[in-house]
């Protein structure tokens, strides 16, 4: 057992979310002092529970939660599995297995799974607006009239599909945040975030000197910047599932002649692309397909998938939804960076309670080929 500062500490054997109590304090805009000063418990309890440590007693627990004005349950609880529950699949599938994701419906009794794979894994449709331009004064600014009352809303940019997983959990807190996601590469993300135009940025930009990921680009660009972890996945070439004993590397597909599908500029991936160009000496002429432009890993495999292109680079969560051929070559730390001076911005502080819920967690970690363990995580 680990020595502790108090009596009413013991060793972290529950598994206690030390993140969540980090984050929820984030959110509230108290430092560990504040925290120690108003909960009476010291800071270097705190300090051990928040660095997984130390497990508190209910009386630590219930004095901290307190003065976060929550609850025990919200930040210290572990989730409790749930009895599994007989469904008809909607659209039976030979790629329905153990594991699969589905929405679950009750219709007059009746529960009904709804297969989330393929194109049905991701929102399409056209997203309800609410404004509409009345002049365009130029490329960079217009006028806008209100269709409706303007509610909170929370910026984020970034290429990560699961970005999108926020906006339920964001409408269902009491001041009710609405999600504005806009996918773009990270290099872009980042752009829009020193401009002051979103309030946090998506990013997986790997520093090529020393090979560690997000906190150079985010200096680079961003004054006082946050990290926080939201989750890991692997990057590497998609493939028709046709080809993946036919096809080991990028040369292997320029040889073939067959087609890819290529990521914006500024995009990882399309990095990841020139930097196995360069590795194999492989001509671009000889990729077919290399000057094309597809916005997201999920629109990468869905061309894959519908036969537009033989390959392209992707994250596995996106080829594993399509039932595609994977080819790894990096594994990729997805953080979001949030610049200090919006901390105390109600709709970051939203973000930020959301991260700490472990059901994000759950939620991230439930879909193939992602890690969500670090999803809370201040680097």
């Amino acid at each position: 057992m680990r020595a502790n500062p108090s009596g009413d500490l013991d060793d972290r054997s529950d598994g206690v979310d030390g993140y969540r109590l980090r984050l929820t304090r984030l959110a509230k805009g108290m430092s560990q002092e504040s925290l120690a000063q108003v909960s009476g418990v010291s800071r270097q309890a705190i300090a051990g529970i928040e660095s997984g440590k130390w497990k508190p007693s209910l009386k630590v627990a219930l004095s901290i939660a307190k003065a976060l004005d929550t609850t025990v349950e919200a930040i210290f609880s572990p989730q409790e599995p749930r009895s599994p529950l007989l469904a008809e699949v909607i659209t039976p599938t030979e790629r329905l297995t153990k594991g699969t994701r589905v929405r679950l419906a009750n219709l007059n009794g009746k529960k009904v799974a709804f297969p989330l794979q393929s194109d049905t894994a991701m929102l399409e449709g056209f997203l309800p607006a609410n404004a509409l331009v009345t002049e365009v004064i130029d490329g960079e600014t217009a006028t806008v009239a209100s269709m409706g009352e303007e509610t909170q809303a929370l910026v984020l940019a970034g290429c990560d599909p699961a970005l999108a997983l926020l906006a339920q959990p964001l409408l269902r807190l009491g001041n009710s945040v609405d999600l504005i996601w806009w996918p773009c590469s990270s290099t872009r993300a980042l752009q829009l975030l020193s401009n002051g135009l979103v309030h946090g940025a998506g990013i997986h930009l790997r520093d090529a000197d020393k090979g560690t990921y997000n906190l150079e680009a985010a200096n680079s660009l961003v004054k006082d910047p946050l990290l926080i972890g939201f989750s890991i996945w692997r990057e590497g070439i998609v493939l028709a599932p046709h080809l993946a004993d036919k096809v080991d590397t990028l040369a292997d597909i320029a040889k073939m002649h067959l087609s890819i599908v290529n990521r914006e500029p500024g995009s990882e991936a399309r990095n990841i692309l020139e930097r196995e160009i360069d590795k194999l000496e492989v001509d671009r002429q000889e990729l077919l397909g290399y000057e094309t432009t597809a916005t997201g890993h999920l629109t990468v495999a869905s061309c894959i998938a519908a036969g537009a292109a033989d390959a392209g680079v992707a994250s596995e969560p996106a080829a594993l939804t399509y039932g595609l051929a994977f080819l790894p070559l990096s594994t990729e730390r997805y953080d979001l960076v949030i610049p200090a001076h919006n901390l105390s911005d109600p709709v970051v502080q939203a973000l930020i309670t959301v991260l700490g819920d472990q059901k994000l967690r759950l939620q991230l970690s439930s879909i193939p080929g992602y890690d969500g363990s670090i999803c809370g995580e201040v680097v």
